[in-house]
């Protein structure tokens, strides 16, 4: 098991919050995605992959705090 992405909602944390807030923790800022763009930016969230999709067959979310979320995989 382990962390395949760290999600921040859009509105709780402005990209440079949820980049300083990555840094802090010691993650990963810039995994390349499929589509070369980093991080992956949707209409509510910013998402920070650590892992490729493919490294894991099953998916959950897990809430760490109010607007960080860890999508958690398991092979």
């Amino acid at each position: 098991m382990g962390i395949q992405s760290v999600i921040f909602n859009k509105k709780s944390f402005t990209l440079g919050q949820a980049k300083s807030w990555i840094k802090r923790k010691k993650f990963k800022q810039s995994f390349r995605n499929y589509n070369g763009r980093k991080p992956e930016e949707t209409k509510h969230y910013w998402r920070f992959r650590q892992e490729a999709p493919a490294k894991y067959k099953k998916y959950y979310m897990k809430k760490v705090i109010d607007g960080v979320f860890y999508v958690m995989g398991r092979k």
